[in-house]
């Protein structure tokens, strides 16, 4: 089904969707799936903030409307956190100001149900794009020789997890 398959450098991308609507979900998983990306789900924000605390997430693919929380406010958690995982909301709400307001709030990128396909994956393939060349260049500003890791830009330094 639609969109072209992503580049063998992203073929492994870890994929966080989240979305209260069954059917949605599975197939978001499905076409993601397809794509060769490896897919996690979840339902509620809640979910979805343990899950971003436990795992890594190339990408997170959020509706704005949750049975918990709103996706506006679980990206504003993220983002109060230090978590700079992309984020493309994929929701219902189709207002302007729905729109910036998300944008201000720390969402990446915003595409309204109904969507088509083809320019969903455009989008899933450009941020995992954006979120490679920034994780590619965030290596050059850190050094590591065995357990000692070195923060060039922060200039911290890490020895077996001690700062």
């Amino acid at each position: 089904m639609g969109g072209s398959a992503v580049d063998a450098s992203s073929s492994r991308s870890r994929v966080l969707v989240v979305d209260d609507d069954p059917e949605l979900l599975q197939f978001l998983q499905d076409e993601f799936s397809q794509q060769g990306m490896a897919c996690s789900s979840a339902t509620c924000g809640g979910d979805a903030l343990l899950k971003l605390r436990q795992e890594s997430f190339d990408l997170v693919v959020l509706d704005w409307t949750l049975p918990d929380f709103d996706g506006t406010e679980i990206c504003q958690r993220l983002r109060s956190s230090g978590d700079t995982t992309p984020v493309l909301m994929l929701t219902a709400h189709d207002d302007i100001d729905d729109r910036v307001q998300a944008l201000d709030l720390g969402v990446d990128d915003y595409l309204t149900k109904p969507f088509e396909l083809k320019e969903l994956h455009a989008r899933v393939r450009a941020r995992l794009r954006r979120g490679q060349f920034a994780n590619s260049e965030r290596a050059k500003d850190s050094l590591s020789l065995g357990d000692l890791q070195i923060d060039l830009i922060e200039r911290r330094v890490q020895r077996e997890d001690k700062t």
